[in-house]
């Protein structure tokens, strides 16, 4: 095959749909025999593409510049190359970017255009046949392929691939520099720049890297909590049997072994089974995402994913030791309580007694007098009271400070534990604690008022501290501009989501008895529920902790989902909008300057019809190589001065004085947009930056206008003022000049310094009621010939595909937690059916009917189903709404509902579908039966 050196000229592409034209940086003529080599190639249907099929003057594109180009699949192009130029058809989409060598694979992203060998010989004419040969090794033992890459390695005296002698980039076409590339050869695509983690970009990449770790966590804790309520039910169904063990003589200890032989036996079964499952599940999940295309209901349209699954036994054997490991540990824990049950309330199945609350006093009175258990109960007593809590808060706290201070590489280690975080979550607890032992202590306040005082407070205050610890949960869903931290923070943002989650779920279970009383006064009043409006409510208020675990599995996950959709889909919309562009749609640029190109655009009468606003962008220095880049300095009041992720913009007054990019804050003294842009325009050393969220103490309000250093090109830096920070959600990261302040710049050396010979190129704005393509056509006709324009959309589709992958992707894991939760509410209401057996009796003794008896357990179940979804939905949207408002103020930022509506339906109808079968059984019990029940 062959892939051509331009020799200073550049390819580029031109639609005749749509005018678009983009330089073209991989042409790849493959012969008729491709395939025998490198194997088929797959298209955005997930269809075979073959190399035998392209006949002269047929071409297949990338992914990327078919997304970013409204490339279709039939268009007429034209492919030039300096003053030679052959017409085309578009026969093919792939379904992602490809890679031949082993440098295309790292280099995103690639626009690229295969063609006939015969038809790249000619354009670039070229004498050589080809210039990559691929080789095919038929054996598949490592030997025999060392042996093959020493073979080559002389035969073409060059150094061995991956040795580090060889050179860093592969030797251009046309000289004499050969290298070896090693490549799968039975999947040339899935060596994709257009790869799952490649294909994301900015925050999207932020929420794979950071988020999917984070989930793991969170999915771990979810399983571990079903585990819990499962082996808690498990016991309860046996605890006459457990009586009589300890009844006989059993000690505790006994009973703690026995349950963790058995619970560690069920374990090590489930894991045996699990791991085939899970290996299957993921294999199905990454098929249908690789083969189907993402349309989140017509919001987020992405595309299909090059995913492939790899397992090795490394991974299946620690997750089958993690999974032992925790099913262990949480046997272990929940064989404690269980041992310590009252032996005769056991045997005998009734309720637990109520557990008498000792004071502190006579607490120490059993110390002194050596009962056994008597510190424990001690301690116990006085971290449930919040002293013992407070204390191991602010130890926890100090532990974290030193650690930081630590030069010691394992010590600082320990300090990314978030001892801190925990901490402070001990700190909040405690103080809620404290507060409800003094009131419950106070005469006149009884203990239920204390408590749910105290849990609420606890509640607020975790919900609290995970807004002001979000720091990390924030920037994912932030634009990241030209820089981003590659820091891993999955257990930062574990902690923060489990704060939210933990602290909504306790404040709505301290007092979701004012809620039960709301929903039964409402049931009372529907035809149907009235009877049964306090006997299937009642339930819930009785288990309070199957009652958290639920809420809490169900919450965690609708929390994450319906904050990842609002974010992704309303980013998207925003970026869909021309505010985000200030109102501008196309960008172009030429490889000729273009005399008074304002003019001859209002001079034909056709593109002053189409073309509203012409603004050029000028350059404020000349060229600088990447070596002498400088970074611009920001300087807030009172704070030395930060690097900012910003690039430095010289606009026409055209765009500033028609542009509708959205403020974030403006300076004082500046009561609208307008007045800010106009002092700009007027006023040299007057700049507007986007906001920065790596800018600490960023303002997001009216500010005190400060300073930012511009690097010139002697080294040094020019102070200028900003009067004004536009949204982030706007398209590029710039700090905005006019041509005033460019010029003060370079000394009044105005087109030298501010313009090299055909700019930096051209913003268009197109008139209401035209079409872009339209546009594009007609300023390429008229400019391309004589100037080499070039038109671009300025909407990127490959940001959208990247958040429509990404929410599907995330979406896709957390099933596996709505499952978990869905699980439980089935499990609960199983146990349900069995606890109540004889109250379904009398029920039904008393007339209640088959139906009745079924609508009251499907009632009580959908009261915690839609719980859940309150505490989720309601968690997710207050998260969004404080995102949204330290980052997109100012801005109609759009709430995606029919999507969020569609997660909350699907989400409900599942964890419904879990409970028909327990309440069909409830249903079906005769009274005379469950009568004699024991």
């Amino acid at each position: 095959m062959l892939d051509g050196a331009y020799q200073g000229h550049f390819l580029q592409l031109i639609s005749d749909r749509t005018r678009l034209a983009l330089q073209i940086n991989y042409l790849y003529g493959v012969p008729a025999d491709f395939e025998q080599t490198f194997g088929s190639l797959l298209g955005q249907h997930a269809q075979d593409l073959h190399s035998a099929s392209l006949q002269p003057g047929d071409a297949y594109v990338s992914s990327t510049f078919a997304l970013n180009n409204d490339v279709r699949v039939g268009d007429q192009v034209v492919l030039s190359l300096g003053e030679r130029s052959v017409h085309l058809t578009i026969r093919g989409i792939l379904a992602n970017d490809i890679a031949f060598e082993t440098q295309d694979a790292t280099s995103i992203p690639k626009i690229e255009v295969i063609v006939p060998l015969a038809t790249a010989q000619s354009l670039m004419q070229l004498s050589q046949p080809v210039n990559i040969i691929g080789i095919r090794q038929t054996a598949s033992d490592a030997a025999h392929n060392t042996e093959i890459q020493q073979f080559l390695s002389r035969l073409l005296g060059v150094p061995l691939p991956g040795n580090g002698t060889g050179p860093i980039l592969p030797a251009p076409p046309l000289q004499a520099h050969p290298s070896i590339h090693l490549l799968k050869s039975s999947a040339v695509a899935q060596t994709s720049g257009l790869s799952f983690s490649l294909l994301l970009s900015g925050n999207s990449f932020l929420q794979f890297s950071q988020l999917i770790p984070a989930i793991t966590f969170l999915l771990i804790g979810a399983g571990m909590l079903l585990l819990a309520l499962l082996f808690v039910l498990l016991a309860a169904e046996r605890r006459a049997e457990l009586g009589m063990s300890r009844a006989i003589g059993l000690q505790c200890q006994h009973l703690i072994y026995m349950l963790l032989i058995e619970g560690s036996g069920y374990g090590i079964v489930a894991a045996l089974l699990a791991l085939p499952l899970g290996i299957g599940i993921v294999a199905l999940e990454l098929t249908a995402l690789t083969h189907f295309p993402v349309n989140i209901l017509g919001s987020l349209l992405g595309l299909p994913m090059p995913l492939y699954l790899s397992v090795g036994w490394q991974s299946i054997v620690l997750t089958f030791c993690i999974s032992f490991c925790m099913t262990f540990l949480v046997i272990l824990c929940i064989s404690f309580g269980i041992s310590r049950s009252n032996i005769v309330s056991a045997i005998r199945d009734l309720d637990e007694p109520a557990t008498v609350t000792l004071s502190l006093p006579v607490l120490w009175q059993r110390v002194q007098l050596r009962q056994s258990g008597a510190w424990g109960n001690l301690i116990g007593a006085l971290f449930l009271r919040g002293p013992l809590c407070l204390l191991a808060g602010l130890a926890l706290i100090e532990l974290q400070a030193w650690l930081q201070r630590q030069k010691t590489d394992w010590l600082a280690g320990l300090a990314s534990l978030q001892w801190g975080t925990v901490g402070w979550g001990l700190l909040i607890a405690g103080g809620g604690l404290l507060l409800s032992w003094i009131f419950a202590l106070l005469p006149g306040f009884p203990n239920s008022f204390a408590r749910r005082l105290g849990h609420s407070l606890i509640g607020v205050g975790w919900l609290m501290y995970g807004l002001f610890s979000s720091s990390w949960l924030f920037s994912l869903f932030q634009p990241t501009g030209t820089r981003f931290s590659l820091e891993s923070a999955a257990l930062t943002l574990a902690l923060t989501m489990l704060l939210f989650v933990a602290g909504s779920v306790l404040l709505m279970t301290a007092n979701i008895d004012l809620l039960v009383k709301v929903a039964t006064a409402v049931m009372a009043h529907l035809p149907g529920f009235a009877p049964i409006s306090r006997t299937s409510l009642a339930y819930p208020l009785t288990y309070r902790f199957r009652l958290t675990i639920t809420l809490s599995e169900v919450s965690l996950v609708l929390f994450l989902v319906v904050l990842i959709t609002t974010m992704n889909i309303g980013t998207n919309d925003l970026s869909l909008a021309a505010v985000t562009t200030g109102g501008f749609q196309l960008s172009g640029v030429s490889t000729r300057p273009i005399p008074q190109l304002v003019a001859q655009v209002r001079a034909d009468p056709v593109l002053n019809r189409d073309i509203q606003v012409v603004a050029p962008i000028h350059r404020y220095m000349p060229d600088v190589s990447l070596n002498d880049i400088q970074p611009i300095l920001i300087t807030l009041p009172g704070r030395s001065p930060q690097t900012a992720a910003l690039q430095t913009a010289v606009e026409d007054d055209a765009f500033y004085a028609n542009t509708n990019l959205p403020f974030q804050a403006r300076a004082q003294g500046y009561t609208s947009d307008q007045q800010v842009w106009n002092a700009v325009i007027h006023h040299a050393n007057l700049v507007v930056m986007r906001f920065d969220s790596s800018i600490h103490g960023l303002p997001t309000t009216t500010f005190q206008p400060f300073t930012a250093q511009i690097p010139t090109a002697n080294r040094t830096y020019y102070t200028v003022t900003v009067i004004g920070i536009i949204s982030a959600a706007t398209s590029w990261p710039f700090l905005y000049l006019s041509v005033t302040t460019g010029i003060a710049i370079n000394h009044g050396a105005a087109e030298e310094a501010r313009m090299d010979s055909a700019g930096l190129g051209t913003l268009f704005q197109v008139r209401p009621g035209v079409n872009i393509s339209q546009a594009s056509r007609d300023l390429s006709e008229h400019f391309g010939p004589l100037y080499g324009l070039q038109l671009q959309p300025l909407f990127d589709s490959s940001s959208t595909a990247s958040r429509a992958n990404m929410a599907v992707f995330l979406g896709s894991t957390l099933a596996l937690g709505l499952l978990f939760g869905a699980l439980a509410i089935g499990v609960i209401m199983s146990r349900a059916v069995i606890e109540r057996r004889q109250l379904i009796g009398m029920l039904r003794a008393l007339g209640f009917s088959r139906p009745l008896i079924m609508r009251s357990f499907l009632l009580e179940s959908s009261f915690i189903i839609l719980a859940s979804m309150l505490i989720g939905t309601a968690l997710a949207l207050w998260v969004a709404f404080q995102i949204i408002s330290s980052t997109y103020s100012n801005l109609q930022f759009p709430l995606p509902l029919l999507p969020i509506a569609a997660i909350l339906i699907g989400s409900y109808l599942i964890a419904f579908l879990t409970t028909i079968v327990p309440a069909r059984s409830a249903s079906r019990i005769h009274p005379a039966e469950a009568l004699r029940y024991e």
